[in-house]
């Protein structure tokens, strides 16, 4: 059997580089209702009124707002930005280029009689709007992404701006009740005919502008139905400069960062290869902001929790990313004590376990990833006993014992014909830090009747010398 000896691992300097509807008034200041997909079981949802949006055709869509003090018609491209703004008397009162045929195909639905009456319908009466309903999230929807509002960043300059991309088409505040979907071209508050231009540097499936009286407001991707990984939500690669962690309650409050070049590297590329599931809602536990400070004085801030090891949204990272922002935490700010139990929960003791024997090191090589994990809380003491060791003159702190089985074999300096592969491997997680203190890989498991082990109490014994240490 191979045994570590005691060593608390807290958090390399340097990670292996790799490829890897809230409330209102929530932390991370985001109203109900969000715009994000119904599922099924959820409610049915409805439609905006015909008289308030109507699908022309072709990417071209009509709606009803307020335009100069009386009611008019948006007719929108919305995959270029083309638009044409039609007053009651059928007159128009703006008319915007976009990009590519856009307003070709506008021109040409206007020029349909029974269309053209509609359109006139729909500017003229009186408004009616609904105004203190909803608390709509600040967000647009382009190309099937929901953009939203990120608030917490510095302003860019304006010169950032590229070039127009969409313009707003419909607006929902005032509109449409909690049970519409969201479509293309929709905003939640922004008013139609609202410009949304690229940023310089960025892909516009992530980010997106707006320009108001000299300011610029970003928009980053939320939801995007065809997101896989990491990077195809947040196009950070080679731009960030430092991470910071962001407290709970305001998501501004810097509570440690991470600013060494490689780790902060490491880091971000395990969150643009992280895989994404944007359908999860298992968000118990501690939370945290994590923000990504950007070469061009911007910034990403996204939700963090810790159990699930969830990005928001839905970018589901490696344990390895807890243990970074665990082992940088002070201790004032790691995650609060539960009633009777200790700081580091079960469910992530278990992520954090899992992490810490994936990777067999220079002496042990992995041959299958570890699974089927169990946990059993015990004095440090009490894991080195079933060991076959003894604590000696050292602290004995609460520790959870996390076993799992897989496959790692002997390499380094062990003969070819005196290695031997291990079933079991089991680390003791710090029940209040997080921090690793030892591990061991055996033939058989560590916790009799898999993590049902009755506690053992060590007697006094001369410590042995150990096997090996890594």
């Amino acid at each position: 059997m191979r045994t570590l000896t005691l060593g608390v691992l807290v958090i390399p300097a340097l990670l292996p580089a790799c490829g890897v509807a809230p409330a209102t008034g929530a932390a991370d200041g985001t109203p109900t209702p969000t715009p994000a997909p119904l599922r099924p079981g959820e409610i049915t949802p409805q439609p905006a009124p015909e008289h308030l949006r109507w699908e022309v055709g072709d990417g071209v869509v009509a709606a009803s707002d307020e335009y100069d003090g009386a009611r008019a018609a948006y007719v929108t491209h919305v995959p270029t930005g083309a638009q044409v703004v039609i007053g009651g008397d059928g007159g128009e009162r703006e008319r915007h280029q976009g990009s590519g045929g856009g307003l070709a195909l506008i021109d040409a639905a206007l020029a349909d009689e029974g269309a053209m009456a509609r359109v006139i319908e729909m500017a003229t009466g009186e408004l009616d709007p609904r105004n203190g309903i909803i608390d709509w999230v600040p967000f647009v929807k382009f190309n099937g992404i929901t953009y939203v509002s990120a608030w917490r960043s510095p302003s860019p300059m304006p010169e950032s701006l590229g070039n127009l991309r969409y313009r707003v088409a419909f607006r929902l505040d005032g509109h449409v009740g909690a049970r519409y979907r969201s479509q293309d071209g929709d905003a939640g508050w922004l008013a139609p005919g609202t410009p949304l231009y690229e940023v310089r540097g960025y892909d516009p499936s992530f980010r997106l502008a707006t320009l108001a009286d000299g300011e610029v407001r970003l928009y980053e991707a939320g939801t995007n139905p065809a997101a896989e990984v990491g990077a195809d939500l947040l196009d950070i690669r080679g731009k960030v400069t430092a991470i910071d962690v962001l407290s709970e309650r305001d998501a501004e409050t810097v509570l440690a960062s991470i600013d060494d070049g490689r780790t902060v590297e490491s880091a971000v590329e395990m969150v643009l290869g992280a895989p994404v599931d944007q359908g999860r809602r298992d968000r118990d536990g501690e939370r945290y902001f994590l923000g990504f400070r950007l070469a061009d004085g911007t910034s990403v801030v996204r939700s963090f929790w810790l159990e699930s090891g969830e990005i928001s949204r839905g970018i589901m990272t490696d344990a390895w990313l807890a243990m970074l922002v665990l082992g940088t935490l002070p201790e004032d700010f790691r995650p609060e004590q539960r009633s009777a139990g200790p700081r580091i929960t079960k469910t992530l003791a278990m992520r954090l376990g899992v992490a810490g024997l994936r990777f067999g090191g220079a002496e042990l090589a992995q041959v299958s990833e570890p699974h089927s994990p169990v946990a059993r809380l015990m004095r440090l003491s009490q894991y080195v006993a079933l060991t076959g060791a003894s604590l000696g003159d050292v602290p004995d702190p609460m520790v959870w014992v996390i076993e799992a089985r897989g496959e790692w074999r002997d390499a380094g300096i062990v003969p070819e014909d005196k290695r031997t592969t291990y079933a079991y491997g089991a680390v003791a997680i710090d029940a209040e830090t997080g921090s690793i203190h030892g591990s061991t890989h055996r033939h058989t498991p560590l916790l009799g009747g898999r993590g049902d082990a009755p506690l053992v109490t060590p007697t006094p014994t001369l410590r042995p010398t150990p096997t090996e240490v890594r």
